[in-house]
């Protein structure tokens, strides 16, 4: 297996649990207060659209030919932590 289908691995792994995430963190949104709900789902949506982000980082790199990607798989790979980074800030007090 090559470094770039490795690295659409790892990616789609990492979005599947990003995915698993927000749908536990929607799960608890009929155990809160209202106040609480509503900050439950700007986190969500916040969360959605950092999974929209690795997706498109995704189909960059599905979109990026073999011989090009020695070129780009450093800025992917940073581009897809920095969006993973961002993920787990936004739902860190949700993941317990």
């Amino acid at each position: 297996m090559n470094d770039k289908v490795r690295c659409q691995e790892d990616m789609r792994a990492r979005l599947d649990e990003w995915r698993g995430v927000v749908e536990s963190i929607k799960s608890r949104s009929s155990t809160v207060s209202e106040d609480e709900q509503r900050k439950l789902n700007e986190t969500v949506e916040a969360l959605e659209h950092s999974i929209d982000e690795g997706e498109a980082c995704l189909a960059e790199v599905n979109g990026t030919d073999d011989s090009a990607w020695e070129a780009a798989k450093s800025d992917a790979r940073l581009t897809f932590d920095n969006i993973e980074e961002r993920f787990k800030e936004r739902a860190e007090a949700y993941m317990h």
